[in-house]
């Protein structure tokens, strides 16, 4: 992440698997910019509301 011209490391995974992190980017400052030096495999939301109830309009 970097703020005011600061870079901080989140994560420092050296494994040669993925590393579970919950980010919450409401933490963080609005003009914080936010990179990875390795790619994101994948990415898990939780939604404050159930989503499963929910239908399509027919």
């Amino acid at each position: 992440m970097t703020e005011n011209e600061k870079i901080f490391s989140l994560v420092q995974n050296q494994a040669d698997r993925p590393y579970a992190f919950t980010f919450q980017p409401r933490l963080y400052p609005a003009e914080a910019v936010f990179s990875s030096t390795k790619p994101i495999s994948g990415i898990a939301m939780a939604f404050p509301v159930p989503l499963n109830p929910w239908k399509r309009a027919e």
